[in-house]
């Protein structure tokens, strides 16, 4: 399960991020109260996982308590970068984070599109 924040281009995609989940102290000290409540090994998991400040993944709003998972931001070609490293994994069904807008829906299609474009062709 991931969220997309995609863009024409990385710097559209962060600001767009950034403007949907700014910084929410309230949200992370409930988020700091669920995790130690919290019997769930993959959110566990995902508080305790470094966040790296290059590259698409993000955790911010998980931590911020705004979101459930992990985002994916950057431009179509970047997330669809990532989508496709799952691509090579195996993976071919995602569960997406719930969309804000019907734009939001036709970003994340557009990176979608991209991670296909960049799967290897498959030998006949």
């Amino acid at each position: 399960r991931v969220g997309i924040v995609a863009r024409p281009s990385s710097e559209e995609a962060w600001a767009a991020a950034w403007e949907r989940f700014p910084a929410d102290r309230k949200g992370q000290i409930a988020h700091a109260l669920a995790m130690k409540v919290s019997d769930s090994h993959w959110h566990r998991r995902l508080s305790e996982t470094d966040e790296s400040p290059q590259g698409p993944y993000w955790l911010h709003p998980f931590r911020n308590y705004k979101t459930f998972c992990p985002y994916l931001v950057g431009s179509y070609d970047e997330v669809g970068a990532e989508l496709g490293r799952y691509y090579d994994l195996g993976f071919r069904t995602f569960i997406f984070d719930v969309p804000v807008t019907r734009d939001d829906l036709s970003h994340a299609a557009l990176a979608l599109a991209a991670a296909r474009r960049l799967e290897p062709a498959a030998p006949r």
